[in-house]
């Protein structure tokens, strides 16, 4: 029912002007239920990041300029849900969402993620895959969107 998750994680997005981020922390994961065709978990946790930025990412051409670099370090309370199933014998679902929180005075101004995936396998060979995700955070470090999200659709061969 319950288990410890610990992680660690590196990442960088130049596009941004998110020169590193680097992160350790730990969830209690939850398990609702997990039965044959489908599982629901939830898992709440702590980690720490820590940040640089440059300003390339900035789509004002005169902030864009500045050379400075931007760091910061912070705990975040971290929250999720995760579920799987399937809709048909063919058709698999999966969807996960993270809400993450500073834990200062910006507490409110969260960080959303959500990953969501369709797989339609037509035969033993082929498969077709529908992904959506999105990341708003509403706190960030320099002044560039809030939103960002990503929709791809694909053909997956099994040799």
């Amino acid at each position: 029912k319950f288990s410890t998750e610990l992680y660690a994680q590196y990442q960088w997005n130049g596009a941004w002007g998110m020169e590193y981020r680097y992160l350790y922390g730990s969830n209690l994961r939850f398990k609702l239920f997990d039965k044959n065709k489908s599982d629901f978990y939830a898992g709440i946790g702590l980690f720490h990041e820590n940040e640089r930025w440059n300003w390339s990412g900035v789509a004002d051409d005169v902030l864009a300029q500045n050379t400075s670099k931007i760091e910061r370090q912070m705990f975040r309370l971290n929250t999720y849900l995760k579920s799987s199933f399937k809709l048909s014998k063919s058709v698999d679902c999966s969807i996960v969402s993270y809400l993450q929180m500073p834990m200062n005075s910006n507490f409110k101004n969260c960080r959303w993620y959500l990953d969501a995936n369709v797989y339609y396998r037509a035969t033993d060979k082929f498969s077709f895959f529908v992904h959506w995700d999105h990341f708003s955070d509403a706190y960030r470090v320099v002044p560039i969107q809030t939103f960002y999200y990503s929709y791809s659709t694909g053909l997956m061969v099994n040799l």
